[in-house]
């Protein structure tokens, strides 16, 4: 809120970069072992965190103290060094934690982890276990985009639904990459990021439609 920017590089680590532009510094992240940290989200938690995805669990950056520790030490604890690529908190203070080794894990008000993972024989389960990205739409349902498809969840029902490329691009996607998430303001379509272009899904009637780019030269 005070216009400061955060930058992820490829070269320098995350940048904080001042309101008026003119000092630049460093996030440090301390590693608690020989690997490379790389990072691969940011995102505000509240008025005084900014949350870190890394290929070894997440951190916590401090706006006030500009100070940077882990996070949920007990999703290390339980699973050793977690890559994770997005991270979202509810109202109801339940953690949705997408990774790109483990899938998703939810961490209760009380401190209960759960893991979701991918499974050939469970109707109702992850498409893959690599995540890119995870997005909450204005319903409440939980998007997830992998690169074999995307699922789909409601919290407050059982069950995750899977969507993945198909023949029929009224019934799917047409390539198993996704990328992103996005939504109009009625809350009707949601448009997910594919390989090809932007695929549109109507909520009203289960319908998708594809949008490609535009072939030139």
């Amino acid at each position: 809120e005070d216009n400061t920017i955060f930058v992820n590089t490829e070269d320098r680590g995350v940048l904080r970069i001042s309101q008026d532009r003119k000092r630049v510094t460093n996030v440090i992240i301390p590693s608690h072992t020989s690997a490379v940290i790389n990072v691969l989200r940011l995102v505000q938690c509240d008025e005084e965190r900014i949350l870190i995805g890394t290929n070894q669990g997440i951190y916590q950056f401090s706006l006030i103290t500009g100070k940077c520790k882990q996070a949920f030490p007990s999703i290390n604890k339980r699973f050793g060094a977690v890559s994770v690529s997005d991270i979202y908190k509810t109202n109801s203070n339940y953690w949705h934690i997408a990774t790109t080794n483990i899938g998703l894990i939810t961490i209760s008000p009380d401190g209960n982890i759960y893991n979701n993972v991918q499974d050939l024989f469970k109707k109702h389960a992850l498409l893959f276990n690599d995540i890119n990205t995870l997005f909450r739409d204005g319903n409440g349902t939980f998007w997830v985009g992998t690169e074999r498809g995307l699922s789909s969840f409601n919290p407050s029902t059982q069950g995750i639904m899977g969507i993945g490329p198909s023949a029929n691009l009224q019934q799917g996607i047409p390539t198993p990459n996704v990328w992103s998430f996005g939504e109009d303001k009625s809350l009707k379509y949601l448009f997910i990021g594919t390989d090809d272009g932007v695929t549109r899904f109507d909520k009203s009637n289960g319908k998708f439609e594809q949008f490609y780019r535009e072939k030139t030269g």
